[in-house]
């Protein structure tokens, strides 16, 4: 290197102030900053967002199960030893039922005691209602022909669609919305 070049380098050197150090490091120190803030910040929403996805899912699930049981009444009633489900298809396919409402009742419980307590009230009145709804249709008769399968008549689910409603309500609040 030639003296000229490193005389006109420290003179350069000398003539450089601290602020322009403080700037040539602030300036990019700020903007990483900035990029791993907006990056936390997306991060952590777009997990908040999955979180929330996947309650929707829980809680859709769980109403599911609800429904199915709802149903089970008309399906006994439509029974045959053919279509839509044998007996013995029917009982193994409500014990299935009642264990998913069982699972759901302990899994919303775990989410929140607020959330369990009221998916437990509707499992709870909705048993009762269909339950008796189920008995009833057991001591039909059994569908003989197609013609049957319309039963001209809705099974009443006044008060567990009081019971879902609230149950709703309850989720809809956890989810923030």
């Amino acid at each position: 290197m030639s003296a000229a070049f490193l005389a006109q380098a420290s003179a350069e050197a000398a003539s450089t102030t601290w602020l322009e150090i403080a700037v040539g490091v602030a300036v990019p120190t700020a903007a990483a900053v900035l990029t791993v803030g907006v990056g936390i910040w997306t991060y952590t929403r777009q997990q908040k967002a999955r979180h929330r996805e996947r309650l929707r899912d829980l809680f859709s699930d769980a109403l599911r199960a609800v429904a199915d049981y709802q149903e089970l009444p008309y399906l006994i009633r439509r029974r045959s030893d053919e279509s839509p489900m044998k007996p013995s298809e029917l009982v193994r396919h409500i014990s299935d039922i009642q264990t998913r409402l069982d699972y759901y009742v302990a899994r919303l419980r775990l989410e929140t005691a607020e959330i369990g307590e009221a998916f437990e009230r509707l499992v709870g009145v909705t048993r009762r209602e269909s339950g008796s709804q189920m008995t009833e249709a057991w001591q039909q008769a059994r569908l003989t022909g197609d013609a049957e399968i319309p039963l001209g008549a809705r099974y009443a689910r006044d008060l567990s669609d009081v019971e879902k409603a609230t149950c709703i309500a309850v989720m809809l609040n956890h989810l923030g919305g």
